[in-house]
């Protein structure tokens, strides 16, 4: 029966894993495994406090096991209550030093709370532990970002998409962070990413939001090379043609060719409108 509730929590039939778990509470109450996968199911259906109960309930029965108090610790983060989860992480490395659940809880809280310097200390320990995990390389890529230390945060966020390119958060994460940094790229490779990272997870409200922000954005102009004339020519131009007139107003006085020196100084005017909408538009 656990395998089956397993299962149907990795499929994403949460209330399928609830009905099955609840058999088994019918029969052994005091079960407190069966506790443990209600409360993981009810946590990915957003019922956070009942998940809370829950998982406290199993550890009533085992008050220091570090799978019940990684569940906790958890649960805390995704109700945004980042400092119980520093708290019940630090708890569970007291037991052992070495866990991953805490350690990348405690990052993803420090992080939260803008504490940079202690949660970079914690996910660099944690990818000594875990060199390989995708997870954890994009935890460092985003206190990276938020450091504005911009290549090293491009070259983790990298190397997360690399070790699985699958990784949905990565995917959207890096896409922001090109978006947002205006980095070197085009955009259609932002779009690219998030549309990757909605294919992977289609019912993600923050994959979905940022995809439609990125795509409502006014497209950016269009390289110089297509464009006839820059606003540096058009100022060149009107520093030549002031002074051409001005040489010609002199000759034009001396002559007294009243009428073609009138016509000029229109012609500046009109050049004057000219260049003051092309500055407006750029």
């Amino acid at each position: 029966m656990y395998k089956r509730a397993d299962t149907a929590i990795n499929l994403g039939k949460y209330q399928l894993a609830i009905k099955l778990v609840s058999k088994i509470l019918t029969s052994l109450p005091t079960d407190a495994r069966a506790y443990s996968i209600m409360a993981i199911a009810n946590a990915y259906l957003q019922k956070y406090e009942l998940a809370e109960e829950q998982i406290r309930i199993s550890l009533s029965f085992s008050p220091e096991n570090e799978l019940y108090l990684g569940i906790l610790t958890q649960i805390f983060v995704l109700k945004t209550d980042y400092n119980s989860a520093i708290k019940t992480a630090e708890s569970i490395l007291a037991i052992n030093p070495k866990n991953e659940v805490a350690l990348y809880c405690i990052t993803i809280s420090l992080s939260k709370l803008k504490q940079y310097k202690k949660a970079e200390k914690f996910i660099i320990y944690l990818l000594k532990l875990a060199p390989t995990d995708a997870h954890y390389h994009c935890a460092l890529a985003d206190i990276y970002a938020e450091t504005k230390r911009y290549n090293l945060a491009e070259k983790s966020y990298l190397e997360s998409l690399r070790l699985n390119p699958l990784y949905e958060t990565a995917l959207n994460n890096y896409a922001i962070f090109l978006y947002a940094n205006n980095r070197k790229c085009k955009n259609e490779q932002i779009k690219e990413l998030l549309k990757d990272a909605l294919s992977i997870n289609p019912t993600n409200k923050t994959i979905i939001n940022n995809y439609n922000d990125c795509t409502k954005k006014d497209k950016p102009k269009k390289c110089n090379e297509t464009q006839t004339v820059t606003t540096k020519e058009l100022i060149i131009f009107f520093i030549k043609l002031i002074t051409f007139i001005f040489i010609e107003t002199t000759i034009i006085h001396q002559q007294f060719h009243i009428f073609i020196f009138c016509v000029k100084i229109c012609c500046i005017y009109i050049f004057l409108y000219i260049l003051s909408l092309k500055l407006i538009k750029d």
